[in-house]
């Protein structure tokens, strides 16, 4: 027997196998009493910030980046600086 054929002959053995397990499974849990879950809506502490609190927040944010940007600029420009 040819590698080939038994390797096809374990596929079909194996997907057989699987379906008659799915079937089995599907079966029972079509059959089994079916139980309500009541779930309950959960809301997260969202803080209270006002429009203004939260656009300074975005202000020192994009501050922030836009000194570490300038200072990546400096530090090129001294490397350059160096070697041209």
């Amino acid at each position: 027997m040819k590698l080939s054929q038994l390797k096809t002959i374990v596929k079909e053995a194996v997907k057989e196998a699987i379906q008659e397990e799915l079937k089995e499974i599907l079966l029972e849990a079509v059959k089994s009493p079916k139980s309500v879950i009541n779930e309950s809506p959960v809301s997260s502490p969202k803080s209270k910030k006002s429009q203004q609190e939260i656009r300074e927040s975005y202000k020192n944010i994009l501050g922030e980046n836009l000194n570490f940007d300038k200072i990546i600029l400096q530090k090129k420009k001294q490397f350059f600086k160096r070697f041209c």
